[in-house]
């Protein structure tokens, strides 16, 4: 159980690390195509998950986004979902993450909406889009992959992302945390490896 402990922990901490990083981008200067892209490539680049980032104005109309929407072949939260959480967002003066939704190639994402404020007014929204499969690959270490099966499960045990070695049955006994943030009833899971019997009985 410490090491789902310190998995949890470990994700809550870069999510937490982002959003303080997307809630950064300079309001006077984020018009400027060059210096939006500049920052959101130093988040896509951290190995966090992150596949996107999008800027949205008071309005709640995309100025800027990379990778560009068209190009990046992903399907976003549908408009209304992303509008209320834009909303959420604003009211609260705080990130708010989003639920979960299937995209290509059998991937799922879920995004956080950060509003930014200059001079104590909304500026606008930034969102980051993180990709589960990709989140899970880049910031589930080598040697907790040796030892478990992670999955992030919904609440009705449906996988939505799994990181593990295909060769390695897994034991009966198992692990689970509850994965907030993001939340919105995602569950980090772990299946510890059954140990393999020895090929030649040990002599007495």
């Amino acid at each position: 159980i410490s090491d789902m402990l310190w998995l949890e922990q470990s994700l809550r901490f870069a999510l937490n690390h982002n959003e303080d990083l997307l809630g950064r981008f300079d309001p006077q200067r984020i018009e400027q195509q060059e210096v939006f892209d500049a920052h959101a490539r130093t988040l896509i680049a951290s190995n966090t998950g992150i596949v996107q980032v999008l800027w949205f104005d008071p309005a709640g109309r995309t100025r800027h986004a990379l990778p560009p929407a068209i190009a990046s072949g992903m399907v976003g939260e549908s408009q209304d979902t992303a509008s209320s959480l834009q909303r959420l967002a604003r009211s609260l003066g705080h990130a708010v993450y989003g639920p979960a939704y299937p995209v290509v190639q059998g991937d799922w994402q879920f995004e956080v909406h950060v509003p930014v404020f200059r001079d104590g007014r909304l500026a606008g929204v930034v969102v980051g889009a993180y990709s589960m499969r990709r989140m899970l690959e880049q910031t589930v270490p080598w040697w907790l992959t040796e030892r478990y099966r992670i999955r992030v499960i919904d609440n009705s045990g449906n996988t939505l992302a799994a990181r593990t070695k295909v060769e390695a049955t897994a034991a009966k006994l198992d692990y689970q945390i509850s994965f907030d943030p993001p939340g919105h009833g995602l569950i980090l899971h772990a299946a510890p490896y059954r140990a393999q019997a020895p090929l030649v009985p040990r002599l007495l």
